[in-house]
């Protein structure tokens, strides 16, 4: 069934139904060295990326728990994961909390990509199906391309720095403000002009640009 003020997002588009229950396990990367002497220390490393697990329903139906008007059809959500897994590119990942009169306490807002799914249907569900989901979070990074040329039979090793690699990066569909956001400092940091506030400002009808506030939800593109 649905769970009362949750809702989630996957590359903008909103589950019929949230999972009950979502796992999110973060594994240690330190190592332990014996050293000559005979003691042991620990090398601290930053932790593996989350991994983000969890079952959902995908209703036939348009059930009460539901209350989706524009729910879709099953095959829809099964497609959707089967794209995003071929698609091998990063998506948003929103989790939205919120109180029983609709006001968001706060959000969990990530970039991940689909490491796996599967889907069942059983007699027990009906037409309805369950789909299984594990997402990793992910980093973007840059690389460094070396170039070796060979002057008067010695080798000369150029290293130019190649920028982030934003061909992978989408621009999530939602974001939720943060404490000392701007319309500016978003739009800057997904539209890549600071300029273009008014784009956003005017998908979420709101009048004074200078009015935002923590835990809001805007939507970045239509």
């Amino acid at each position: 069934m649905a769970v009362k003020g949750y809702w989630m997002v996957l590359a903008g588009n909103l589950l019929p139904v949230v999972p009950s229950e979502i796992k999110v396990n973060v594994r240690g990367r330190n190592e332990t060295v014996d050293l000559i002497n005979g003691t042991q220390i620990n090398l601290l490393k930053s932790p593996s990326l989350a991994e983000i697990s969890f079952d959902f329903l995908i209703p036939y139906f348009n059930y009460p728990f539901v209350g989706m008007s524009n729910l879709k059809p099953v095959n829809y959500y099964i497609n959707l994961l089967d794209e995003l897994s071929r698609k091998g590119k990063p998506f948003d990942y929103i989790l939205s909390r919120s109180t029983p009169g609709g006001k968001t306490i706060y959000a969990t807002v990530l970039n991940v990509s689909l490491e796996s799914y599967n889907y069942r249907e059983s007699a027990e569900n009906g037409l309805d199906v369950i789909a299984s989901v594990i997402l990793k979070t992910y980093n973007y990074y840059s690389t460094r391309v070396l170039n070796t040329e060979v002057s008067q039979g010695a080798a000369v090793a150029a290293v130019p720095e190649t920028p982030e690699r934003q061909e992978n990066r989408e621009t999530p569909q939602y974001y939720t403000v943060k404490s000392g956001d701007t319309l500016w400092k978003i739009s800057k940091d997904f539209l890549g002009d600071g300029s273009r506030y008014t784009e956003i400002a005017s998908l979420n009808g709101i009048k004074n640009p200078d009015l935002i506030y923590p835990g809001q939800q805007l939507k970045i593109k239509g």
